[in-house]
Protein backbone atom coordinates (compact mmCIF):
# COMPACT_ATOMS: atom_id res chain seq x y z
CA UNK A 1 0.00 0.00 0.00
CA UNK A 2 1.28 3.65 -0.87
CA UNK A 3 0.64 6.53 0.47
CA UNK A 4 -0.40 9.84 -1.35
CA UNK A 5 3.46 10.61 -1.51
CA UNK A 6 3.81 6.97 -3.24
CA UNK A 7 5.89 5.77 -0.04
CA UNK A 8 5.04 2.59 1.06
CA UNK A 9 3.04 2.34 3.94
CA UNK A 10 3.16 -1.07 5.47
CA UNK A 11 -0.57 -1.27 5.70
CA UNK A 12 -1.21 1.64 7.94
CA UNK A 13 -3.47 3.58 7.68
CA UNK A 14 -3.69 7.38 6.75
CA UNK A 15 -7.33 8.49 7.35
CA UNK A 16 -8.41 9.80 10.63
CA UNK A 17 -8.27 7.95 13.88
CA UNK A 18 -10.07 8.30 16.33
CA UNK A 19 -9.30 6.49 20.10
CA UNK A 20 -12.17 4.91 21.83
CA UNK A 21 -13.10 1.37 23.50
CA UNK A 22 -15.80 -0.90 21.85
CA UNK A 23 -16.47 -4.28 22.45
CA UNK A 24 -15.95 -6.54 19.41
CA UNK A 25 -16.75 -9.96 18.72
CA UNK A 26 -14.32 -11.59 15.97
CA UNK A 27 -15.75 -14.02 13.83
CA UNK A 28 -13.93 -16.14 11.53
CA UNK A 29 -15.62 -18.69 8.98
CA UNK A 30 -19.02 -17.56 10.70
CA UNK A 31 -18.10 -19.46 13.97
CA UNK A 32 -17.26 -16.79 16.88
CA UNK A 33 -13.30 -17.21 17.47
CA UNK A 34 -12.54 -14.53 19.74
CA UNK A 35 -13.87 -11.51 22.03
CA UNK A 36 -11.31 -7.84 21.63
CA UNK A 37 -11.62 -4.63 21.84
CA UNK A 38 -11.25 -1.56 19.15
CA UNK A 39 -8.96 0.70 21.03
CA UNK A 40 -9.27 2.77 17.64
CA UNK A 41 -11.50 3.34 14.52
CA UNK A 42 -11.07 5.37 11.05
CA UNK A 43 -13.18 5.15 7.69
CA UNK A 44 -10.23 2.54 6.74
CA UNK A 45 -9.55 0.69 9.72
CA UNK A 46 -9.26 -0.04 13.21
CA UNK A 47 -6.80 -1.11 16.08
CA UNK A 48 -8.25 -4.11 17.94
CA UNK A 49 -6.83 -5.99 21.43
CA UNK A 50 -7.71 -9.54 20.49
CA UNK A 51 -7.77 -12.45 23.56
CA UNK A 52 -6.90 -14.65 20.64
CA UNK A 53 -4.36 -14.48 18.21
CA UNK A 54 -4.98 -13.44 14.68
CA UNK A 55 -3.04 -14.46 11.59
CA UNK A 56 -1.73 -11.71 9.36
CA UNK A 57 -3.02 -11.69 6.17
CA UNK A 58 -6.06 -13.50 7.55
CA UNK A 59 -9.77 -11.90 6.68
CA UNK A 60 -12.59 -11.94 9.53
CA UNK A 61 -15.57 -10.30 10.33
CA UNK A 62 -15.67 -7.96 13.03
CA UNK A 63 -18.82 -6.94 15.27
CA UNK A 64 -18.43 -3.73 17.00
CA UNK A 65 -21.12 -4.17 19.33
CA UNK A 66 -23.44 -1.45 19.21
CA UNK A 67 -22.25 -0.36 15.73
CA UNK A 68 -22.51 -2.45 12.79
CA UNK A 69 -20.48 -5.47 11.38
CA UNK A 70 -17.39 -5.18 8.89
CA UNK A 71 -15.30 -7.39 7.42
CA UNK A 72 -11.19 -6.74 7.36
CA UNK A 73 -8.07 -8.05 6.94
CA UNK A 74 -5.27 -8.17 9.69
CA UNK A 75 -2.19 -6.22 8.40
CA UNK A 76 0.09 -6.25 10.84
CA UNK A 77 0.81 -6.94 14.51
CA UNK A 78 1.01 -3.15 16.57
CA UNK A 79 1.81 -5.35 20.19
CA UNK A 80 1.58 -9.10 21.95
CA UNK A 81 -2.18 -8.72 21.54
CA UNK A 82 -2.71 -5.83 19.04
CA UNK A 83 -3.65 -6.25 15.52
CA UNK A 84 -4.33 -3.61 12.85
CA UNK A 85 -7.11 -4.42 10.79
CA UNK A 86 -8.07 -2.79 7.01
CA UNK A 87 -11.69 -3.05 6.55
CA UNK A 88 -12.43 -4.94 3.54
CA UNK A 89 -16.07 -2.44 2.47
CA UNK A 90 -16.78 0.16 0.02
CA UNK A 91 -17.58 3.84 0.25
CA UNK A 92 -21.29 3.36 1.42
CA UNK A 93 -19.25 1.45 4.58
CA UNK A 94 -16.71 3.83 4.83
CA UNK A 95 -19.42 6.61 4.83
CA UNK A 96 -21.30 4.56 7.63
CA UNK A 97 -18.20 5.06 9.74
CA UNK A 98 -17.55 8.81 9.12
CA UNK A 99 -21.19 9.25 10.57
CA UNK A 100 -20.35 7.10 13.30
CA UNK A 101 -17.16 9.11 14.36
CA UNK A 102 -18.87 12.31 13.57
CA UNK A 103 -21.71 11.58 15.66
CA UNK A 104 -19.53 10.16 18.44
CA UNK A 105 -17.34 14.02 18.69
CA UNK A 106 -20.43 15.45 18.41
CA UNK A 107 -22.44 14.15 20.95
CA UNK A 108 -19.90 13.00 23.84
CA UNK A 109 -19.40 15.56 26.49
CA UNK A 110 -16.06 16.25 27.10
CA UNK A 111 -14.38 15.01 30.68
CA UNK A 112 -12.25 18.51 31.37
CA UNK A 113 -10.14 16.15 33.68
CA UNK A 114 -8.87 13.38 31.29
CA UNK A 115 -9.35 15.60 27.99
CA UNK A 116 -11.09 12.90 26.52
CA UNK A 117 -14.58 12.20 24.97
CA UNK A 118 -17.17 9.81 26.96
CA UNK A 119 -19.81 8.09 25.83
CA UNK A 120 -22.26 6.01 27.51
CA UNK A 121 -24.20 2.93 26.44
CA UNK A 122 -26.39 0.31 27.93
CA UNK A 123 -23.37 -2.37 27.05
CA UNK A 124 -20.64 -0.38 26.87
CA UNK A 125 -18.30 2.89 27.38
CA UNK A 126 -16.77 4.37 24.97
CA UNK A 127 -13.49 6.91 24.94
CA UNK A 128 -12.40 9.14 22.43
CA UNK A 129 -8.87 10.99 23.09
Amino acid sequence: MKDYLGQQTHGRRTSRRVKLTIPTDIVKDARPYSFGLAVNISRDGAAIESQAPLVIGEIYRFHFRGFGVWPGTIVRRIRATQYGVQFDIDETQKRQIDGIIRTLLKTAPVNDREGSLVVQYPDSKIRAF
